[in-house]
């Protein structure tokens, strides 16, 4: 089984000069990526003693370096967010064993959160960056080991370390339902599979440009990194600044493959730019992380004239989608089940089964199990015939032969991709006001979901400073908009929360 990173070879070897990536305007070509990769992978070969390197999830030419040159030592890649919590960063260090971690030089000046990551770092833990670290920060962090580019360049070409195809390529951190992150490893096997299954449904030409709206944490991000350099395409990072409004971006750039979840789509509607014809130079699209809503598609085709649109569906655990439907272009002819578009079918080398509606999905793209668990009778994973399954949590339908996305079963919501465990929100709140009950919700609000926090309760609280407290112990977009103090949660006649009802009481008061 070859390496993952071979594609971003083949690309070097088959036109250098050819521009690989596009960030904040400035353009680098296949050749630079490759010089970077190089200097980046000596520096962990002579440094680093983990089988996984950690790296800072900027969207930055260092960071993409750092993927191929650690997958080109046969080591695996693990991306920190940036905005986790301290607590959260060290965590995810620790269940990793890393001891490396590469970030840009500059973000140092702009984050005192990671300064005091560092702080943190045990003794000769390997920092990788661009440039040099000035001498006033020297003395600071003494008991690290910081390495840069500008001092160390190395351009001659090496060969990919081989691999075995059930070797880690990525490990990426989820949120769990205890607060604490939950890794879901990824193979070479499985991210293979994956390429080959996602060419079968879609042809991508060579050289063209690909958008990354997703976070590097975000399991999607990895088809836009690995699909772009496998067809000798420009991967052109949306900055964080205008991930908002993204609209000008996408022309100015001139975007041709176009991934995002639907509520990107859903906010440039709601600023009035999802007219038809806005976005001409458009081939392919393609939504996944959400339900897609039939009538936003239908605006999108009409704004994307020129777009083939596909929706695609799959949990991180089973690498990054396991099944596509291509929209038809007579939009009458589009299936959809309330109002959602079909999430289609299954990969070729896939099967599925449910139970209680739950869909279940097997085969070679289903990651082992989660980072050092031990599956037991709980777990979600297990075998079918032979073959690896997973239980996704999702409520499906099927009709002739085509799979209709319901529901969650669990506890769980998705905000603008990202997967959240709403019990993670409440856990965090229990933990600051004593003798409470907690019920987190997401409402919409017309410019996508965001979460809201009923708390019943005789203790007195300011919601403001519970509000600030939780920005220390949650990731950034796991922080709710509100919390809201009633006499008692309402109960359905099933003696549970009624989500509904918690819904009903929120709106009426903000």
């Amino acid at each position: 089984m070859s390496n993952c990173i071979s594609n971003f070879w083949n690309a070097v070897d088959y036109n250098n000069k050819a521009t690989a990536i596009e960030v904040d305007d400035t353009t680098y070509s296949y050749q630079d990526l490759a010089d970077r990769s190089n200097s980046i992978r000596r520096i962990i070969e002579a440094n680093s003693r983990s089988k996984i390197v950690a790296v800072m999830a900027y969207k930055d030419v260092l960071i993409y370096g750092a993927i191929i040159g650690t997958l080109s030592s046969g080591k695996a890649y693990c991306p920190i967010g940036e905005k986790l919590p301290l607590k959260h960063q060290l965590t995810i260090l620790k269940e990793t064993s890393a001891d490396t971690l590469v970030l840009p030089l500059a973000t140092l000046f702009k984050s005192v959160d990671l300064l005091k990551l560092l702080n943190k770092l045990k003794q000769n833990f390997t920092i990788i960056t661009d440039k040099s670290l000035p001498r006033s920060l020297k003395n600071v962090y003494v008991h690290l080991n910081f390495q840069s580019l500008d001092i160390l360049k190395f351009h001659q070409k090496e060969n990919i370390c081989p691999v075995d195809e059930g070797s880690l390529a990525y490990l990426l951190f989820t949120s769990g339902t205890t607060g604490k992150p939950k890794g879901v490893p990824i193979t070479h096997k499985c991210l293979n599979a994956y390429l080959k299954n996602i060419e079968k449904r879609i042809d991508f030409e060579k050289g063209m440009k690909f958008s990354q709206v997703f976070p590097l944490t975000f399991d999607l991000s990895v088809h836009d990194i690995f699909v772009c350099w496998r067809h000798f395409g420009c991967l052109v990072p949306v900055p964080d600044k205008i991930m908002f409004s993204p609209a000008k971006f996408i022309n100015e750039k001139k975007i041709q493959i176009w991934f995002s979840v639907p509520s990107q789509v859903s906010l440039i509607d709601r600023l009035g730019l999802l007219n038809a014809g806005s976005f001409p130079y458009i081939r392919k699209s393609l939504f996944c992380g959400e339900a897609l809503p039939l009538d936003l598609a239908k605006k999108w085709m009409a704004a994307a004239i020129h777009s083939d649109v596909f929706n695609l569906y799959g949990p991180t655990e089973a690498t990054i989608a396991v099944s596509s439907y291509k929209l038809p272009k007579k939009k009458d002819k589009i299936r959809s089940m309330g109002g959602i578009v079909s999430i289609g079918q299954l990969f070729d080398d896939h099967e599925f089964k449910t139970s209680d509606r739950e869909l279940i999905v097997i085969g070679d793209q289903i990651s082992g199990g989660y980072w050092k668990s031990i599956n037991n009778k709980l777990s979600p994973f297990s075998y079918h015939n032979g073959k690896k399954s997973y239980q996704t949590g999702d409520l499906v339908e099927v009709h002739k032969d085509y799979i209709f996305y319901l529901s969650r079963l669990d506890n769980q919501v998705k905000i603008n991709g990202a997967r959240i465990e709403l019990e993670e929100i409440n856990t965090a709140v229990r933990k600051l006001i004593n003798n409470s009950e907690v019920h987190t919700v997401n409402i919409n609000e017309g410019f996508g979901d965001t979460l809201h926090v009923c708390v019943a309760t005789k203790e007195i609280f300011n919601s403001a400073d519970i509000l600030k407290k939780l920005k220390t112990e949650l990731p950034t977009y796991v922080i709710p908009k509100s919390i809201q103090k009633v006499g008692h949660l309402p109960l359905n006649q099933n003696g549970k929360v009624d989500s509904k009802k918690v819904r009903d009481l929120i709106l009426n008061a903000i």
